[in-house]
Parts: structure tokens; sequence; C-alpha cells
């Protein structure tokens, strides 16, 4: 059933994760222009919170916030390169290849992008509204300003902040439309099924 969780009251800017990289310099940056946010996690004030807890700021809270930063391989692309690299198909049967290991890991790295993380995921999963930085193919999975919304630096961050704050009803039906797009195509079990799938396991 799609509805917040009242157990921690109405909850406003938030963002879960480990205070490592830029994030301090970010939510720093946003309370400079007047906007409260509330950062969970280890290193920030408020700490660690368990699975439960977590679950809990992401359906209360109006804008859960998610930093993307971090270069890595495209994740729609990991099965792919990991089929077609490392497993091989001989006589009927999947073998490992190991012999070319080093060229195979190369190739890896150089597909490199700004990765998609769980939360992109976790936050419309629980029914929470996200407003996100861009992380390359995230518009596969979710259609940006119906389904998530996207900004593109710190000002467009601080102003989405104070646009969807004000307007509730839009970011209500954004909301919904995120948790309604992952309960139909992003679940674990639709991911197993896709990786399956690039396996001829199916």
């Amino acid at each position: 059933v799609f509805k917040p969780s009242p157990a921690i009251g109405p909850l406003g800017v938030t963002f879960v994760g480990q205070k490592i990289g830029k994030r301090e310099q970010f939510v720093s940056y946003i309370k400079s222009k007047g906007m409260n946010v509330e950062a969970f996690g280890q290193g920030w004030n408020n700490g660690r919170v368990s699975l439960p807890k977590m679950v809990e700021i992401f359906s209360s809270s109006k804008i859960n916030l998610n930093f993307v930063q971090i270069p890595f391989i495209e994740i729609r692309k990991i099965h792919k390169i990991i089929a077609k690299l490392f497993i091989t198909k001989s006589a009927g049967k999947f073998v490992l290849e190991v012999g070319n290991f080093k060229d195979n890991v190369s190739s890896l790295l150089a597909k490199r992008s700004l990765m998609i993380k769980g939360r992109n995921f976790e936050v419309p999963a629980c029914g929470g509204f996200l407003l996100t930085g861009y992380a390359d193919n995230l518009k596969d999975y979710y259609v940006p300003g119906k389904e998530i919304v996207v900004f593109e630096n710190l000002d467009d961050l601080v102003d989405k902040c104070r646009y969807y704050l004000e307007h509730e009803d839009e970011r209500g039906r954004i909301a919904r439309a995120g948790y309604e797009r992952t309960i139909a195509e992003h679940t674990y079990e639709h991911r197993f099924r896709e990786i399956f799938r690039q396996l001829e396991l199916e």
C-alpha cells in the first residue's frame, strides 16, 4: 500500500549515507542557502540508522537527496560485460574464461561513468520523493520530472528543493509514479531475471 510512514513524523529535506567525499560540502552549501537538511549515517551528528529507520526516513521525508559523484561501471552493463568477457559457451556448457584476465579487467575499468546507486531505487520503492544528481543511463530506469527529479548543480538543487517543498501535490504525484515504476520494473526479482536472461539461463 502506498503511503508515507507516520512513525517518525513528517521530515523535510533529508540525506541518508556516510559522510564521505564532498557530501558534507554539499549539505553545508544547501544549509547556507537557508534550507534545513537532516543527514543520517556514519559521520553525521544524527549517526547511523537501522534499516527499518532508513525506510521510515525515505517514506516520511518530503524530499530525499541523492548525491552522485563516484565514477564507476554503468550498472546496466555489468551483467553484459561479465557475460561477454568472462563467460563463454562451449559444447552447450558455460565456461569461465580467465586466460585473458588482465585484458578483461582493463576493458571493464575503461567503461566508467557516474554510478547509479541503490538509493535511486530504494527511495521510490519506499514511496519517497527522490531528488538526485544525474547518473549515466538513469533515464533508462525512471522518467525525470515524472517519476524522480534530477538536479544539474547545487544551485539547481536548492531551487528544486524550494519548489517541491511548496508544491506538495506535484511532489506527491512524482513520488507515487516513482513507486509504481519501481514495483513494476525494478525489484531484485527483475534485476536477477535480467542477469539470467543475459547469461541465457532462462
